[in-house]
């Protein structure tokens, strides 16, 4: 059986090549990195006569992620004379998509649905499309996954997670 997430053999055939997908990786770890740090010096990054405040870890996590960026983007821009492999060939993009789609799908939906409802369906997919399990296995997997996670988060640690209709119909 052909594992469906096996690495893609180079062909050389057009596409983006790697180095232009680390660029635009090290630019959205600069821009991460930016949003995080801005975001916390809007809570407080610094230290008052009460401690830290809610964004002295995530402002310096911002600025380090930000600061790597830059640093892989620098690197990735000086690098010269190198043959350029390509990213992926059509069926690499391929098995990318299948994980890339539904994981986008998947957090788009914790919004409006909760989390719990979301990760139900997003390890069914995952089990069974590429995971090839059978449905019994894959509904016991994710259903004793997501209880898992309620009863450590919400009852056990007292940490609300976004919440869905069925939590709201059980009272959480």
């Amino acid at each position: 059986m052909k594992d469906d997430l096996a690495p893609a053999e180079a062909k050389g055939s057009g596409g983006f090549s790697s180095r232009n997908v680390d660029r635009i990786v090290a630019v959205v770890f600069i821009l991460l990195g930016l949003a995080v740090a801005s975001d916390s010096y809007r809570l407080g990054y610094g230290w008052t006569d009460e401690g830290m405040q809610s964004g002295y870890f995530p402002f310096r996590v911002g600025l380090l992620m930000a600061l790597v960026g830059i640093g892989l983007f620098v690197k990735l821009t000086r690098k010269k004379g190198e043959t350029l492999q390509p990213f992926s060939d059509l069926s690499g993009l391929k098995r990318i998509a299948k994980v890339l789609i539904p994981t986008i799908i998947y957090a788009a939906l914790i919004r409006p649905f909760g989390i719990y409802e979301p990760s139900l369906i997003f390890m069914l997919y995952f089990t069974l499309a590429i995971g090839k399990q059978p449905i019994h296995k894959s509904l016991l997997i994710s259903i004793v996954s997501v209880v898992f996670v309620f009863v450590l988060f919400e009852i056990i640690f007292s940490i609300p997670l976004p919440k869905g209709y069925l939590e709201h119909l059980l009272g959480y």
